[in-house]
């Protein structure tokens, strides 16, 4: 009988039934849909650094990115709560570095630091409040950029592809459609509409801040 290679880590505090895919026991990835799928992440930063060299916190944006994209493949490759934990942390960097934004262009990277080292432990010391706790700050960013007037196709682009994530990752997470050993089921999808949306908010506020300078100069 093969060994789970990560038994000797703290468990990731959603098992034993995170999701749908089941774990691939004694293989180094246990989860590969679920891992793979994340390169949709860094192929959005990838975007991000080389075709918005207009947007001016492109570097920041672009570590975002892959923040979420390896966190999470930590995550699903490892079923550890240390892997759980930075999975979330860049999940939590992406939707503060965009309520920033939205605040103030050059907004303090020292801050965004600060304040994610607090998300930080907080996810360690209560790791059960994490889903809420993020829900809530996406809830505040659409709610913010709605009133800070950005709204666009790109915007609604973005929620309407969160939308369709979260539907996914609940249909998954209940097991409403469910194939446990196929890398493809709704948490999968789920990660592609995750970057997707982000992918598309950023451009929302880039195409903010290029109808602010046209404004201006008019």
């Amino acid at each position: 009988m093969k060994e789970n290679i990560y038994q000797s880590f703290r468990p990731a505090s959603c098992l034993p039934d995170c999701w749908c895919e089941v774990p691939k026991i004694g293989q180094y990835i246990l989860e590969p849909g679920n891992t793979w799928s994340n390169l949709a992440f860094i192929f959005c930063g990838l975007i991000v650094w080389f075709y918005f060299k207009d947007f001016p916190r492109r570097k920041l944006a672009t570590v975002a990115f892959f923040s979420v994209g390896l966190g999470s493949m930590a995550f699903h490759g490892t079923q550890t709560f240390l892997g759980q934990t930075i999975d979330v942390l860049g999940m939590y960097m992406m939707v503060t570095f965009l309520t920033l934004y939205l605040w103030k262009k050059d907004f303090s990277t020292f801050l965004w630091i600060g304040i994610n080292s607090v998300l930080l432990g907080v996810l360690w010391f209560y790791p059960e409040v994490r889903r809420w706790l993020f829900l809530a700050m996406v809830l505040g960013l659409v709610i913010y950029s709605i009133k800070r007037s950005i709204k666009s196709k790109y915007l609604y682009g973005s929620i309407l592809s969160m939308i369709l994530g979260q539907i996914v990752w609940n249909i998954d997470r209940l097991k409403i459609v469910c194939d446990p050993n196929s890398p493809i089921n709704g948490h999968f999808f789920w990660h592609i509409f995750s970057a997707l949306s982000a992918l598309l908010f950023v451009q929302a506020l880039r195409f903010n801040d290029h109808k602010t300078e046209n404004l201006k100069a008019s």
